[in-house]
């Protein structure tokens, strides 16, 4: 069954690497600063009560990248402040798999080109008749970094919410990019020098993996730089990862496992280890 599902998400043609074009939806609202534009879209036509809608926040660069949700050696995630009618509550943005971006003896997490996050809006049985009102803050960077800052004030806030906008396309593009959950169990065993973690999977589970790679979703679990090394043992699949000397022992050590396959396909697990 496992084997089947993951030869369907192939079948589907995803390619976690390729930029997210989006400028043929219609934005609700967008707003530009020096070195990048910020637009929020629908995917349905409005609020309705007891119910929910999502959001899709793209940060486009005019050039450089943004950041993943943990930004690795340097940089820092997008902040998204909502502010929000009576009845209506957001809520963490879901990000897309992250690309390595070396810079210098450095590495960061984040996206070359339009990278889109996110965001479900739940509604209760009545909602406050005022806008939706979005304060953000992101970094672009080369070598450099640029702060940037938008306000957004989304007016669609009462509709009938049963249809769904001409923004579709953009919406099945973005889940495509977000990780999978995971089909296995897995565990992490971190010491002074490495974190080793261990993915309770067999051999026929995912055929022709090449390489991999761990992005953690906190500090503490890899040196962001250093290579990492995987093998097959025992009891799975098992990856070595240099840690940075003095590093806190981190309290959570969830992030996304990265299989790099045959055929340049590359596809992304939400990892939770015990």
């Amino acid at each position: 069954m496992l084997k089947r599902l993951i030869s369907l998400m192939f079948c589907l043609s995803l390619s976690l690497a390729a930029p997210i074009a989006v400028h043929a939806a219609t934005p609700l609202a967008e707003a530009s600063d020096s070195h990048s534009t910020m637009r929020v879209y629908a995917e349905r036509n409005g609020l309705k009560p007891s119910s929910s809608q999502w959001l899709a926040v793209e940060i486009e660069p005019v050039s450089w990248h943004s950041y993943w949700q943990n930004p690795g050696d340097s940089g820092a995630a997008p902040i998204l402040d909502w502010q929000l009618p009576a009845g209506v509550t957001a809520g963490k943005p879901l990000f897309s798999v992250p690309e390595i971006i070396p810079v210098g003896p450095l590495a960061n997490y984040g996206y070359h080109g339009a990278s889109v996050m996110l965001v479900k809006l739940e509604t209760g049985a009545q909602i406050e008749d005022k806008p939706l009102i979005l304060e953000a803050e992101w970094l672009i960077c080369e070598v450099e970094c640029v702060p940037q800052f938008a306000t957004l004030t989304l007016d669609r806030t009462q509709g009938s919410g049963d249809k769904v906008t001409e923004n579709t396309e953009l919406f099945v593009k973005t889940r495509a990019k977000l990780p999978e959950p995971s089909y296995w169990s897995s565990s992490l065993e971190v010491d002074d020098e490495a974190s080793i973690l261990t993915v309770f999977m067999t051999q026929g589970d995912v055929e022709g993996i090449e390489s991999t790679h761990y992005f953690s979703g906190q500090d503490g679990v890899v040196a962001y730089a250093a290579p990492q090394s995987w093998k097959w043992a025992d009891d799975g699949l098992k990856l070595s990862m240099p840690r940075e000397e003095g590093t806190a022992t981190p309290s959570n050590a969830s992030g996304i496992l990265v299989l790099n396959l045959a055929g340049d396909r590359r596809v992304g697990f939400e990892i939770e280890p015990n």
